[in-house]
């Protein structure tokens, strides 16, 4: 199966929505996946697929669909126009067309990545895996909408944690042993807690999804302080390191957005409705996430400014006591930032040092509240996942972060 190109896309998604009626959007996108590894086996999928959308009296139905032809784009278009009408709801309406910005988010070299070669880079290692994806995604629109991009993602899976990049090519190397598990436990109790970059990336997760949506708990924060001087953080799709991104899932660029700023929270990401129901001077920052015409908006492309500490043992050196976590395993997450995990590679410090390795235990804390706690950053920073099941190159995120320490927050159960 052959990669469509850009016109064939649009060709698509113009046929489809011919069939919608008089308010409708229509994504039309294509993507591949080679991989190979621990888990996933050796393989190589591909698929088109179409998923119509339509508005009637402030009620959306969607439908996705991969029978692509005329009978199936029909089928699609007329039962998201019955859904629609059937459902209850205040969308404002469809955006209309406005210019994006290209990326260099694009390896043209993911279109003929063979699953066989990525089994042989692998050289036998059952610890292992790789994965390269690839992308297009063509949106048109009744209100003229004509958006278009393009995007690629390689993982590596490796000693319990996933590294992210464009390319192959660009995954950085494996620096860190293997994660250590003891038989050792800590008691219950609140800890000061030096977390590694993949734990930090877990929990500045619910900042995105959650907290900085328009209803979000810190939607009516803003102005003040909420977290520590020495955080600042931002929504920047563009930002080097991440996997960046044009537009959003109703065809409208993506802006980046200062959401905290030296501690201070100062804006939330919009999508079309949110910034209809804001009113004033509130528009679409292009934040509306997949069947974004239905789903609260949320920041994907977090990117946390580091400090001035050289690493992990330097953020612990004075800490008499407390905890280093490599990696958190999240368990659950909640609207109001709550976060339920469980540790992956912690260690004890003691005097200021890295001790032996512990246990798996679960950790609660509250993200507002550990990050008001922050004390320092490290300058290095690392690209990593922005959710769990961040896959698809379509709709893929990332987290940019340092590792943190915290004066405490941390609580483990």
């Amino acid at each position: 199966m052959s990669a469509p190109s850009e016109a064939e896309l649009f060709a698509l998604a113009e046929r489809a929505l011919g069939y919608a009626g008089e308010e409708a959007q229509v994504t039309a996108w294509w993507e591949r996946a080679a991989r190979a590894g621990r888990f996933v086996g050796v393989g190589l999928t591909e698929r088109t697929a179409i998923e119509v959308a339509c508005v009637r009296d402030g009620g959306v139905g969607t439908v996705l669909t991969t029978a692509l032809d005329d009978e199936g784009l029909s089928l699609a278009a007329r039962g998201a126009e019955r859904l629609a009408e059937r459902a209850e709801g205040e969308h404002p309406g469809l955006p209309g067309p406005l210019p994006g910005r290209a990326h260099d988010g694009w390896d043209p070299s993911a279109l003929r990545t063979d699953p066989a070669e990525l089994a042989l880079e692998l050289g036998g290692e059952v610890s292992v895996s790789l994965s390269v994806w690839a992308a297009r995604t063509a949106i048109v629109s009744t209100t003229g909408v004509h958006a278009f991009e393009q995007r690629s993602r390689a993982a590596r899976f490796e000693n319990g944690l996933e590294q992210i990049a464009l390319r192959l090519q660009d995954l950085p190397a494996v620096e860190q042993p293997p994660i250590a598990s003891g038989s050792e436990a800590v008691k219950p109790g609140e800890y000061a807690a030096v977390l590694g970059h993949d734990a930090v990336a877990l929990a500045l997760r619910p900042f995105g999804h959650h907290l900085f949506s328009p209803s979000g708990a810190l939607a009516t924060r803003l102005g003040t302080r909420i977290v520590a001087p020495c955080v600042s953080l931002s929504e920047s799709p563009r930002y080097p390191g991440t996997l960046p991104r044009s537009y959003d899932a109703e065809g409208v660029p993506r802006q980046p957005v200062p959401l905290i700023q030296d501690g201070v929270a100062h804006r939330t990401v919009q999508d079309t409705a949110s910034a209809a129901r804001a009113g004033g001077a509130a528009r679409s920052t292009g934040h509306a996430s997949e069947s974004g015409l239905r789903r609260t908006p949320a920041a994907d492309h977090l990117v946390l400014v580091g400090g001035g500490a050289a690493d992990v043992e330097e953020l612990a050196a004075p800490l008499a006591a407390g905890l280093y976590v490599r990696a958190l395993h999240w368990r659950c997450i909640d609207s109001a930032g709550h976060v339920r995990a469980l540790t992956h590679g912690a260690r004890r410090i003691l005097d200021g040092r890295l001790g032996a390795a512990l246990a798996p235990q679960t950790v609660e804390f509250d993200t507002v509240e550990l990050f008001a706690a922050a004390q320092a950053l490290t300058m290095a920073q690392r690209t990593l996942p922005a959710g769990p099941a961040d896959r698809s190159a379509r709709t893929a995120g990332a987290t940019v972060c340092p590792a943190v320490r915290f004066g405490g927050g941390l609580r483990v159960r």
